[in-house]
């Protein structure tokens, strides 16, 4: 905590942003953003993988919970477009599984949209001029085109930060959509 209050995260991110336009960005970071860029999501799961590990993920809540669910991709017209991590897909399922078992439970009209599968806006660690706002707007984009109401954001950090600190200033347009933010953890 700086205790003249400065954001010392605003500091970082203005020095990385420097950086990469110097050309000097962090392998890792270069990659995630390129597989934001082609697929939507940094782990680089294009659409039949994404819809894939749903459809297995709908089995282990049926398996494990007696719950059947559905993942529904791409779903036009729903009230609320769910926005997960991608690391939901790989690392921490039962996070997804309990957000799709969630929207079963309060019946909500919902869906997960293909184009982005990423809550953590990773444009927010080195380049928010042009990376982190394409995410942004590819966001608004699958809103747009879905016809959705609200927009949740699954559980992350950075996707808290990125979805409640700089949406509507990197946005093209006035937003329409409500946008949430919400964590929730399966009872072990």
């Amino acid at each position: 905590m700086c205790p003249f209050g400065i954001d010392t995260c605003e500091v970082t991110f203005v020095g990385r942003q420097l950086l990469h336009w110097l050309g000097i960005t962090p392998k890792l970071h270069a990659d995630v953003g390129a597989g934001m860029e082609r697929v939507g999501n940094h782990a680089n799961m294009p659409k039949p993988a994404i819809v894939d590990t749903l459809e297995f993920l709908a089995e282990e809540c049926y398996d494990e919970f007696g719950i059947d669910i559905e993942f529904p991709v791409d779903k036009p017209d729903v009230d609320v477009l769910y926005v997960p991590s991608s690391a939901d897909f790989l690392l921490n399922p039962e996070t997804l599984m309990g957000a799709g078992m969630f929207f079963k439970y309060i019946g909500a009209s919902w869906c997960i949209p293909s184009a982005v599968t990423e809550a953590g806006n990773f444009g927010l660690l080195f380049d928010q001029y042009y990376t982190q706002r394409h995410n942004v707007m590819r966001l608004l984009n699958a809103a747009q085109e879905l016809n959705v109401k609200k927009i949740v954001w699954g559980e992350c950090g950075h996707g808290w930060r990125a979805a409640k600190m700089y949406v509507l200033s990197l946005a093209d347009r006035p937003l329409r959509w409500e946008s949430r933010t919400f964590t929730m953890r399966l009872p072990t």
